[in-house]
């Protein structure tokens, strides 16, 4: 059988209609003449590893003959790509399946509570060099984020809390109504936003708004390979992408959580007052 012209992806479909009907003889030995192919990519290489493996499924011998050294590496690549593992035919138990799968998430928790406890520590110590040389704060830096990460968090941390302080409000009128204790909602409204409501939406919100996008911003730079060039201008990637960042956040934090109670409060105070 013999292979010629150009086994590329755009000339392919003219072969494969050739070798599709090609019914091989079984237990017989099938030269394949390679020397005549001027060029060959992936899609080629394959086509031509497809057509060896159809002509064994016969039962027939194939040999390679002729082909550059460049496309048998091609064609050979292919080939161990194309191996299929073999289906495993011990199924484990429902059981062992299960704390095999805990085991696995309990050594991920743990590889992650230790980066986790690394990655604190370390920010610790570059808050302590820059304490030591103040110098090395940079407050531009922070003030940046304490604009992103605080002052354009606002509106949406207000919209949250009002929203929840009325529906708080509405459901313990409602539900304390029926006691004769709807005087005390205005107790309920302020205790629940003033010690935990408040901060705790504002932590969830803070978290899943400039949290995610922290992390998109470190690591489309450390794809672009932006931090290995900080490294190299001899900058500390901490002291410039992560202290101003926890800076901002540990300054703006409290007053979010402040302006959070007031809004949830205002929120309660409409439904109550309507």
């Amino acid at each position: 059988l013999v292979f010629s012209g150009q086994w590329v992806v755009a000339h392919l479909s003219q072969a494969d209609a050739l070798l599709h009907p090609i019914q091989f003889a079984r237990h017989s030995p099938i030269t394949f003449d390679l020397s005549q192919i001027e060029r060959m990519d992936t899609s080629g290489a394959w086509l031509v590893h497809r057509t060896r493996l159809a002509a064994e499924a016969a039962g027939a011998s194939v040999t390679l003959q002729g082909a550059q050294r460049a496309f048998l590496t091609l064609i050979q690549a292919v080939a161990e790509r194309d191996k299929r593992a073999a289906p495993n035919a011990d199924h484990p138990h429902f059981l062992v399946a299960v704390l095999v799968r805990a085991g696995h998430a309990l050594e991920d928790a743990w590889k992650t509570t230790v980066e986790a406890i690394g990655f604190l520590g370390l920010l610790l110590e570059t808050f302590g060099r820059c304490l030591i040389n103040p110098r090395r704060f940079r407050l531009t830096s922070t003030v940046y984020h304490m604009e992103q990460a605080g002052f354009n968090a606002v509106p949406i941390v207000s919209l949250m809390s009002f929203l929840i302080g009325a529906v708080l409000a509405f459901q313990g009128a409602t539900q304390l109504r029926k006691f004769g204790g709807e005087v005390f909602t205005v107790n309920l409204v302020g205790i629940s936003f003033l010690r935990e409501v408040g901060i705790l939406l504002t932590a969830i919100m803070v978290a899943g708004r400039s949290g995610s996008a922290f992390t998109a911003q470190i690591g489309s730079m450390k794809l672009r390979e932006e931090i290995d060039a900080m490294r190299t201008l001899g900058l500390n990637p901490m002291e410039v992408l992560v202290v101003p960042r926890v800076l901002a956040l540990i300054i703006m934090m409290p007053i979010l959580g402040f302006i959070a109670a007031i809004m949830g409060l205002g929120g309660g105070m409409m439904v109550l007052w309507l």
